[in-house]
């Protein structure tokens, strides 16, 4: 019984870990956002870094607008409006904050297709190359969407 208290507190200070890392990136990310003048960000991408990123946009003072993920059934998520594009946003906003973990580098991309690469941060704890390029197959995240356009 000991052993398995002793693995299970190992495994969650390892997950706490990966908590406390992802949300110092995060945190730099919005000090960035603030740096650079922007008020209101939309996150893209429904996942617990999106939940992450709303601690730290609390902290920033930065507003998140809306969260942008077509695989989400429901009107919100952590409180905010969810839509399934960019296109849907219906208020003004200064940037997007990629907060998805099934594709990074797709969401990335259709992303810099509607904003530009200067309005889509990534935090660097993705830790490889936002390559542009053909995308192969469909990201159910953005509907309608094609990827090699």
């Amino acid at each position: 019984m000991a052993e398995k208290v002793r693995l299970t507190m190992f495994l969650l200070s390892k997950e706490l870990e990966r908590f406390r890392s992802a949300r110092a990136a995060y945190a730099e990310v919005f000090r960035g956002m603030r740096e650079r003048g922007w008020r209101c960000v939309v996150l893209i991408g429904a996942s617990e870094l999106a939940e992450i990123s709303a601690i730290c946009a609390l902290e920033a003072e930065i507003e998140i607008a809306a969260l942008v993920d077509a695989r989400v059934s429901v009107g919100r998520f952590i409180g905010l409006p969810v839509v399934p594009r960019l296109a849907d946003v219906t208020v003004p906003f200064d940037g997007a904050l990629i907060t998805d973990v099934h594709d990074v580098q797709f969401a990335y991309n259709l992303a810099v297709d509607e904003l530009g690469a200067e309005r889509v941060l990534v935090p660097d704890f993705f830790d490889f190359p936002l390559v542009r390029g053909k995308m192969h197959g469909m990201n159910p995240m953005f509907k309608d969407k094609d990827p090699s356009k």
